[in-house]
C-alpha cells in the first residue's frame, strides 16, 4: 500500500486516497457492469477524480465544490487510526446527489473526525451518476450500474479492509439521499448466509420514491441518445455513445431532462431523471417492491431519519402558504412516512430500530431544516460548509457544539447498535421505535423525545458542557 499523507484535521489518521476498486469504465466498459480491478487494487493511487456530471441543483443550498472530474472515477478513500490489526467497525458511506452529483471524495464528507472520535474505519467510494451509471434501455442498456459499483466497492471492502485495520464482519452501511435509497437496496440484495452489511444508518432516504419503469427509462434513453446521435438506434447509437467525449455526454444528458421534463415524475416530488430501474433483475419490478423493501428492513439494525423541512430545499415556500403545506406532504410521503415504516418493519423483525427527525436550522433561514442540513453535523465538517446558505450566518462554535453530540451518538450506534451507548457525550435518551408512530428524536438545540403512539414525549436540554446559546430562543 502507499501511505499517504494524514488529514489535517486528525493527525492520528491516516488517509489513502484514489484506491481503485473497479477498472476504469472506459471504452467498451463505459455503459458495462464495473469489472473489479484486479490484485492491485489495494493500492492507493492519490487519485480522487469524480464522477462526470453537470452542478448541482442544491448548490444555491448546500455550496458547490469544483473537484476534477473524471470518468476513471471508481475509486474510494478510507481514514483508519491505524493499518494495523486491530479489527475496528467499518462504516461505509454512499453519497447523496439525486443519482446526478456529489462524490464520496469531496471535503464535505472527511471521515477524519468520525474515524478519530470513534476508532473506526471509515471508507467512502465514488460510483457512476446521471446517465453513465443509470441509463437503462432493455437489450441495449442495462441500467442499474451505479448500484452494481457501489456493490463492487462494498465486495472490496469485504476483502481489503483487514489491510487498513477493519473488521469485515462489522460493517455499517450510511447513506444519505439517493446513498440512503442505494443503501436499502443493498441489504435488500445481500445473500441472507453471507452477509455483507451488518447494521444500517439512512438519512432522508426517498423511500417512497418508486424505481422507475423500464418503459419510463427507455424514453429518457431514447432521449439521450437522440441527443447524442440523431437517427442513429440500436447497437449503432451505442457505438456512438461509448465513443463520445464526456462533455458530449453532458450536454446530451442535459438535453434529454430539458426535453422530458418532469414528465415522468410524479407531482410535486423531487425529479430523479436518472435513478434505480425495476428492471427484474438488479430492482424487482414494481408489484413486488414494496414487499421487497419491507423484508430488506427487518434484516439489519437501523438507525433512520429525515429532517424536518425536507422539501424547502427544492423548492422553499412562505410558512402557511399553499405551497408549505404542499411540501410537507410531499415530504411525508417520500422521506417521513417510508422512513418510519422501516422502522417499524425491522422492529417487528426483532431488529433494533432508531428514528429521528433533524429539527435545527439557523434563526430566519428560508431553507429552515432542509434536505441536506444534517451532514455537516454528522462528518464535523462545517468548515467544508463554509458560506452554505443553508447554515446561514450562525457560528460555527454552535454548530460544533451539536455536532459533536451527533457524531458521539451515530459512532455509538457504529460500534455497539446502540446511540445511547455515548452516554452524555451523545444525545439525550433515545428509546427504540414501537411502531409506525415512534418514538422519535428531534435533534436540534434542545433534543426531545416525540411519539404520536404509546410512548409519552420527553424534552432534555443540551447539557451545559455544551450547551452555547444560538443566535434566537429554540
Amino acid at each position: 500500500m502507499t501511505h499517504l499523507t494524514p488529514t489535517a484535521a486528525h493527525t492520528g489518521v491516516q488517509l489513502y486516497r484514489g484506491i481503485r476498486y473497479a477498472q476504469p469504465p472506459i471504452g467498451a466498459l463505459r455503459f458495462a457492469p464495473p469489472v473489479a480491478h484486479g490484485t492491485d487494487g489495494h493500492a492507493a493511487t492519490g487519485h480522487t477524480g469524480i464522477a462526470p456530471q453537470s452542478p448541482s441543483r442544491l448548490r444555491n443550498v448546500m455550496g458547490d465544490f469544483a473537484d476534477p472530474q473524471s470518468e476513471d472515477c471508481l475509486n474510494l478513500s478510507v481514514w483508519t487510526p491505524a493499518a494495523d490489526h486491530a479489527r475496528r467497525p467499518v462504516l461505509f458511506w454512499i453519497h447523496g446527489g439525486a443519482f446526478m452529483s456529489g462524490a464520496g471524495a469531496l471535503g464535505w464528507y472527511d471521515g477524519s473526525h468520525l474515524s478519530a472520535e470513534g476508532d473506526v474505519v471509515v471508507v467512502s467510494p465514488n460510483y457512476r451518476l446521471g446517465a453513465l451509471g443509470f441509463l437503462h434501455q432493455a437489450g441495449l442498456l442495462d441500467g442499474n450500474l451505479g448500484l452494481l459499483d457501489l456493490e463492487l466497492a462494498l465486495q472490496w471492502v469485504r476483502i481489503n479492509i483487514h489491510r487498513y485495520g477493519g473488521d469485515p464482519d462489522r460493517i455499517t452501511v450510511m447513506g444519505q439521499s439517493a446513498g440512503a435509497w442505494s443503501a436499502a437496496l443493498m441489504v435488500a440484495r445481500m445473500k441472507a448466509e453471507a452477509p455483507s452489511i451488518h447494521q444500517l444508518i439512512l438519512q432522508s432516504g426517498p423511500l417512497g420514491v418508486p424505481p422507475a419503469l423500464p418503459e419510463s427509462a427507455t424514453v429518457m434513453a431514447q432521449a439521450f441518445l437522440h441527443a447524442l446521435a440523431p437517427g442513429a438506434t440500436g447497437a449503432e447509437a451505442l457505438q456512438h455513445a461509448r465513443a463520445a467525449s464526456v462533455p458530449a455526454i453532458l450536454e446530451a444528458q442535459g438535453a434529454a431532462i430539458r426535453a422530458i421534463g418532469n414528465s415522468l415524475t410524479p407531482p410535486g416530488h423531487p425529479g430523479l431523471p436518472f435513478g434505480p430501474v425495476a428492471d427484474g433483475r438488479v430492482v424487482p419490478g414494481l408489484a413486488d417492491y414494496r414487499a421487497y423493501l419491507a423484508q430488506a428492513a427487518g434484516r439489519v439494525p437501523v438507525l433512520v431519519g429525515w429532517t424536518r423541512d425536507e422539501m424547502s430545499a427544492f423548492q422553499a415556500a412562505d410558512p402557511g402558504s399553499a405551497e408549505d403545506r404542499a411540501n410537507a406532504a410531499t415530504a411525508r410521503a417520500v422521506f417521513e412516512t417510508p422512513s418510519r415504516q422501516w422502522a417499524s418493519q425491522a422492529r417487528r423483525a426483532g431488529r433494533p430500530a432508531y428514528a429521528f427527525s433533524f429539527d435545527w436550522a439557523p434563526a430566519d433561514s428560508r431553507f429552515g431544516a432542509c434536505h441536506c442540513i444534517e451532514l455537516p453535523f454528522v462528518f464535523g465538517s462545517q468548515a467544508a460548509f463554509a458560506g452554505a446558505p443553508m447554515l446561514g450566518d450562525e457560528p460555527a462554535v454552535s454548530i460544533d457544539n451539536l455536532s459533536r453530540r451527533v457524531r458521539a451518538a451515530w459512532l455509538a450506534f457504529v460500534r455497539h447498535g446502540d446511540p445511547n451507548a455515548a452516554g452524555p457525550q451523545g444525545l439525550p435518551d433515545w428509546p427504540l421505535v414501537v411502531d409506525i408512530d415512534g418514538p422519535v428524536m428531534h435533534i436540534d438545540t434542545r433534543c426531545h423525545v416525540s411519539a404520536t403512539g404509546t410512548q409519552p414525549a420527553r424534552s432534555t436540554p443540551v447539557p451545559s458542557t455544551f450547551s452555547t446559546p444560538r443566535s434566537s430562543p429554540p
